[in-house]
């Protein structure tokens, strides 16, 4: 498998629908144990699940061009 078509087959699928696309949070807060106690998202301007994925595909995509390019300069 091409290291592209793993970055797409990379994408989580959504639980609770199986949607295979990443979903969209349009949530401003998020629920809390107790203050400042969270699932790792408090208020969607610091972070939120959407950018969170989208930011961990960034990385692999990233990774993937860095590889390729250096393929191309020893090669």
């Amino acid at each position: 498998m091409k290291e592209a078509t793993s970055i797409l087959h990379s994408i989580p699928v959504d639980p609770q629908t199986g949607a295979i696309a990443v979903p969209i949070f349009q949530t401003s807060t998020f629920v809390q144990e107790a203050p400042g106690v969270n699932k790792g998202f408090d208020y969607t301007r610091s972070n939120n699940p959407t950018q969170k994925i989208l930011e961990d595909l960034q990385i692999g995509i990233t990774a993937v061009l860095q590889r390729t390019q250096k393929q191309k300069v020893s090669a």
